[in-house]
């Protein structure tokens, strides 16, 4: 468990540095600028559908953060080389692999 701890962490400090994530936070707020503009537009339902489209808003963003952040982690730690030096030390596959999930 000792080893995993330094993974997560540095893999989180490369995570909040990504353009893709503000990009994908970016679009987010757009898109929920957008359903408040859009639920101003209907006459019923008001709130049923602003909840709606910020709830389907947010799901969206937190998958393409996932798959953004993921892609560019694993692409980073190859070109830098990186992984190679991790996996170099007295720790399985499997243990990296847990340690950028956290």
């Amino acid at each position: 468990m000792k080893v995993l701890w330094p993974i997560a962490l540095v893999t989180y400090k490369e995570g909040i540095r990504s353009r893709a994530i503000l990009g994908v936070l970016l679009i987010t707020l757009m898109l929920l600028c957008f359903g408040f503009l859009l639920s101003g537009m209907l006459m019923r339902d008001v709130g049923k559908v602003a909840i709606d489209f910020a709830l389907s808003s947010v799901s969206l963003s937190g998958l393409l953060i996932v798959l953004f952040s993921g892609i560019n982690m694993m692409n980073k730690d190859v070109e830098r080389k990186t992984i190679y030096m991790i996996l170099s030390r007295p720790i399985s596959r499997s243990q990296y692999m847990v340690g950028k999930f956290f």
